[in-house]
């Protein structure tokens, strides 16, 4: 009896989770389209030869299989940008964008087209290098059912990395010039040193958050490098003054090496030889708001 029972109930649960399985394999009421990210960030990293482009596109919705082609047309519209005072329509000389609908392919769920900036254009705008700049788009025509109501437009910010941009481990020395006392900071195991992000400040330059011994925070310096790899440093920030130097950057390696002088708060000049070994540069998902 007991042996009954258990059967009948493993057959009604097997049925529940068919009709289950069923009704999910059911196409929707209506087919919707939409840009699934409304207000996303896109960082563009420089690289020698390559464009700086992207890809921005919609999804389908309410369908449980896509068997035809669907479009979605769209356009670049303004006003979305009334609400956000602190944005910057991107220039239209900035970008190309050789369409006005998405197509989603049958068999597929989503649709994008390319978007190419005009890579001298942007990367010598100052303001490109921040949140600064938007693209705003809005669907306006569909062959789906519909439009989904909020999720019809998005506004895309856009700024760039340049090709030297990442995570870098230092190891050097650091010498004090008035005592010769002298700072050693370099790990045979490459992983145990001191790792910095080296921040892009414009296409050919970048942030350095220390100067000297990493172990001592609170200041930094600018990096300037060249189209041949020779690098000058300047702008010693923080407690420290007069700072000055050369380097090099090794486009196989990724790695600079540097040269550097700087006077720290007690008047004694500090004589820097550095080696920055390139990790990452990192990229992640995310939005501007």
């Amino acid at each position: 009896m007991i042996k009954r029972i258990a059967v009948l109930m493993f057959i009604g649960t097997f049925v529940l989770l068919q009709g289950c399985y069923d009704d999910y394999k059911e196409d929707f009421e209506y087919t919707t389209t939409y840009f699934p990210r409304q207000f996303p960030l896109r960082t563009l990293v420089d690289a020698d030869g390559e464009d700086l482009k992207f890809e921005v596109g919609v999804v389908l919705g309410g369908k449980y299989s896509n068997d035809t082609n669907e479009e979605v047309g769209f356009i670049v519209e303004d006003t979305l940008l009334d609400a956000y005072p602190e944005l910057t329509k991107l220039p239209d000389n900035y970008y190309s964008m050789n369409a006005s609908s998405f197509t989603i392919p049958s068999g597929k769920f989503k649709g994008s087209v390319p978007v190419t900036l005009d890579k001298d254009l942007f990367m010598n705008d100052a303001l490109a290098v921040g949140n600064n700049y938007a693209l705003p788009l809005q669907l306006v025509t569909t062959t789906t059912d519909s439009i989904l109501q909020d999720r019809h437009y998005t506004i895309l910010v856009l700024k760039y990395f340049n090709k030297y941009h990442g995570w870098y481990y230092v190891k050097g020395t650091d010498t004090n010039t008035q005592d010769n006392s002298v700072e050693t900071y370099s790990e045979t195991d490459l992983v145990e040193n001191e790792d910095m992000l080296l921040q892009t400040i414009a296409k050919d330059s970048l942030a350095v958050p220390y100067a000297g011994n990493p172990d001592v925070s609170g200041r930094g310096m600018k990096m300037q490098i060249s189209e041949n790899g020779n690098v000058v440093l300047s702008d010693g920030s923080g407690n420290i003054s007069s700072l000055s130097g050369t380097g090099t950057y090794d486009s196989s390696t990724r790695n600079f090496v540097l040269q550097y002088n700087y006077t720290d708060e007690n008047g004694a000049v500090h004589a820097v030889e550095e080696e920055l070994i390139y990790r990452n540069t990192e990229l992640n998902l995310e939005e501007w708001q």
